[in-house]
């Protein structure tokens, strides 16, 4: 990708004509010092910038060892509390697994898929949350993860500070902080 590029020949052309002017601008010039005819291209361009993307992370061998998507401070009871809170949702239990790669002994093609699903979460300060992705009509960068049981009881507890709204705005003063799954029963049972 680097070059050493050490001179460049003008090629006349017929379309424009201000563009083959400024190319010959500098032809036939004396070298002057410090017009800086005495640089070029640097062969390695690492040697001016340094290295852009650093791969390497530094880790002592007393930590853990980091997974894809868990922050740094996901202890293994946090771990655990996660996977007993949402162990009567599959579809969160198969992304936790995921995230904490526990899926070691499952199918490789359910693995593959748990891992797609799993771009969209991130655990942080114990909590599952879904990160947004860009795809979604709602501006949020991320939301907290619910089960359907802590969903009805916010739904509950939304429906009666709320002035006992309806369900539609229910939803959507539950939906810009939380998701969940089968939202609308939740919903309709918290009512």
């Amino acid at each position: 990708m680097a070059y050493h590029i050490v001179d460049v020949r003008h090629r006349p052309g017929k379309g424009n004509v201000a563009a083959d002017s400024l190319s010959r601008m500098f032809e036939g010039v004396p070298v002057e010092e410090g017009q800086g005819h005495e640089w070029t291209v640097s062969e390695d361009w690492e040697a001016a910038s340094g290295l852009t993307h650093d791969l390497f992370a530094i880790q002592s061998p007393t930590d853990e060892p980091l997974t894809k998507h868990s922050s740094p401070g996901t202890s293994t009871e946090e771990q655990q509390h996660l996977l007993t809170r949402f162990e009567k949702e599959p579809l969160f239990t198969s992304i936790l697994r995921a995230l904490f790669e526990l899926d070691q002994g499952t199918d490789e093609r359910e693995r593959r898929k748990a891992a797609h699903r799993a771009r969209e979460y991130m655990v942080e300060a114990g909590k599952l949350w879904r990160v947004a992705d860009g795809r979604r009509p709602r501006a949020k960068a991320r939301m907290e993860v619910v089960t359907q049981e802590e969903m009805t009881e916010l739904a509950r507890e939304e429906h009666e500070r709320g002035g006992h709204w309806k369900r539609d705005m229910v939803k959507m003063a539950l939906a810009d902080q939380y998701t969940s799954t089968r939202v609308d029963q939740a919903i309709v049972r918290g009512i």
